[in-house]
């Protein structure tokens, strides 16, 4: 998977988990636990291990505030790469 494939997917189903976050949905740890395997195993370089241990973090707890943390923050690094998402991810 190129490194821009998995930002996307990475980046929009947070974008997504967020939104339930603040309609007050429960997020299962499991949901960042799936998205940390993509960068843990799917894309190359490995300086991308950020992510993955944010969301590894995000997977041991059910605080919501701490889920919402942790995505923002890892939506603020992602965007300081200044990555565009397209339109279709989003929601």
């Amino acid at each position: 998977m190129k490194r821009i494939e998995a930002i996307t997917q990475v980046t929009s189903e947070l974008i997504k988990l967020r939104d339930s976050l603040n309609e007050g949905l429960e997020v299962s740890p499991l949901s960042f636990m799936n998205l940390s395997e993509v960068f843990k195993f799917g894309i190359e370089p490995k300086s991308d291990r950020f992510t993955a241990i944010c969301l590894d973090e995000a997977s041991k707890t059910d605080d919501k505030e701490k889920h919402l943390q942790i995505i923002n923050d890892i939506l603020g690094e992602l965007d300081s790469d200044r990555i565009e998402i397209p339109s279709e991810y989003i929601g």
